[in-house]
């Protein structure tokens, strides 16, 4: 397929669309962090060519993302689709698309750092369609709208901290980023800090790491807004809720105003109860899920933002089949908004079908399993699992299990202290040490770069399990 008729519009259409989908089949902290800094160049005879800021982040995405990105944007062109990736070191400040930005959908343009990044411990940028006008007011959220709007006026008053939860995909980073935008605004002089609880825990590992521990604390502890997104990210380490705890009471005791967002409960997380009785001083409120007259006003204005027509019964249509989040009823919706574009059709019932169809059936693909990497990893070099779980450190043994650390950070979505517990309780400081390790041994010897390909490969075929 050649893309004719102003492809630049259609390419970002199907990227677009492409990018929810994205979204709904990996974790927030592994999205923000590789697919929101890349771009899409062109759709030429079904290759789609997409730009990555350096070569690290490229070949990390061939490596590990190549094959689904792939698969979504063939649903969403109806055709096969290959998938290349280029450098374009200007793609990470890449101008806005063509088309409209869906609300509520696009993720912080800047994400977790990583160690190729940064070594800063400075905040993540703010979604520019993250605002107070942009957000959908409904029953499901209306409490938690309120309170945002409360402490955007009057920061670290009677909602100090904030506590938002929620399932994922409900509007929270939106309503904590309208929070950040509206203070910048109005504020010309706070400093806000906008943070994921998976940066904040490789700012500590990094701080600690590097012996950067003074100005670790200087920089978290020198805000007057602290946004703490994902904390559920974090809480497994027991050093970084002791440096989460000092810099929550160094910043509420010079009131400085706090908010934090998290998939459960302070009640639901493996939290040490000095944490949760401070994150009970505020308020907590919870954003459930959207009912019928809401979901039909998120799809009225979603349409709008995109300039397009929609039928009553169109969207009356997706509202009710469409029930679990806002993020899934926009993926729907630009899902169809797509194929229309491309088929050059009108906004019908039937194409709204099997958009909905498209979009919400078999859409995320089967994942590698820890166990199922240390089982690879272990057979390919000769070890038991009990041997890579245990604490010797002969080279016979230390090797295949910081390959299978390495592996289990690529492959699967698992966090740094899940893959640490899985190999034997270590702390998930060892886990980045040996990810890092091999990542260096790979870069230096070619044999072992296409060693942990092929086991990579062998990984991949032999061992998945539906998500």
């Amino acid at each position: 397929m050649s893309i004719a008729a102003d492809p630049g519009v259609q390419v970002n259409e199907i990227w677009g669309a492409a990018l929810l989908e994205l979204e709904e089949a990996l974790s927030q902290p592994t999205y923000r962090t590789w697919l929101q800094n890349i771009s899409p160049l062109s759709l030429d005879e079904n290759k789609l060519t997409i730009a990555a800021p350096n070569e690290f982040i490229r070949d990390w995405l061939e490596r590990r993302y190549s094959g689904l990105i792939a698969d979504c944007a063939t649903r969403i062109v109806g055709s096969p689709v290959s998938v290349a990736f280029v450098v374009s070191p200007t793609s990470s400040h890449r101008p806005p698309s063509p088309t409209p930005t869906p609300i509520a959908t696009v993720r912080p343009q800047s994400a977790r750092p990583s160690p190729s990044q940064t070594n800063e411990f400075g905040s993540l940028a703010l979604n520019p369609s993250y605002t107070f006008e942009r957000f959908v007011v409904g029953r499901s959220n209306q409490l938690s709208h309120a309170a945002a709007v409360s402490v955007s006026k009057a920061l670290a008053g009677k909602y100090n901290p904030l506590f938002i939860y929620g399932d994922v995909g409900l509007g929270k980073t939106h309503l904590m980023q309208a929070i950040g935008h509206h203070v910048r605004d109005h504020y010309k002089e706070a400093n806000v800090v906008y943070i994921s609880g998976e940066t904040f825990l490789y700012h500590t590992v990094s701080s600690i790491r590097e012996d950067r521990t003074d100005a670790f604390r200087r920089a978290y502890r020198s805000v007057d807004l602290w946004l703490v997104d994902d904390i559920q990210y974090m809480l497994h380490g027991d050093r970084t809720q002791i440096e989460f705890f000092h810099v929550f009471n160094s910043l509420y005791q010079t009131n400085k105003q706090i908010v934090i967002c998290s998939d459960r409960a302070p009640k639901d997380l493996a939290l040490e109860d000095r944490l949760r009785s401070r994150f009970e001083w505020g308020l907590i409120t919870e954003i459930g899920r959207p009912d019928f007259e809401h979901r039909i006003a998120i799809l009225q204005r979603n349409a709008a933002a995109q300039g397009v027509a929609s039928p009553e019964a169109v969207l009356n249509f997706i509202a009710e089949r469409v029930t679990t989040s806002v993020r899934a009823l926009e993926g729907v919706l630009t899902h169809l908004i797509a194929q229309a574009s491309l088929t050059e059709s009108p906004l019908t019932l039937e194409l709204a079908q099997a958009s909905v169809e498209a979009y919400t059936s078999d859409r995320t693909p089967a994942r590698v399993t820890l166990a199922g990497i240390q089982r690879s990893a272990a057979e390919h070099y000769g070890v038991t699992i009990d041997d890579m779980k245990s604490q010797k450190r002969n080279k016979s043994v230390m090797m295949p299990r910081q390959v299978a650390m390495f592996l289990s950070r690529q492959l699967t979505d698992a966090s740094l202290p899940d893959i640490g517990r899985a190999f034997g309780g270590r702390d998930h400081s060892t886990v980045i040490h040996s990810c890092e390790k091999v990542q260096k041994l790979v870069a230096e010897q070619a044999d072992l770069r296409d060693e942990i390909d092929h086991l990579r490969e062998k990984i991949a075929g032999s061992d998945r399990s539906p998500s």
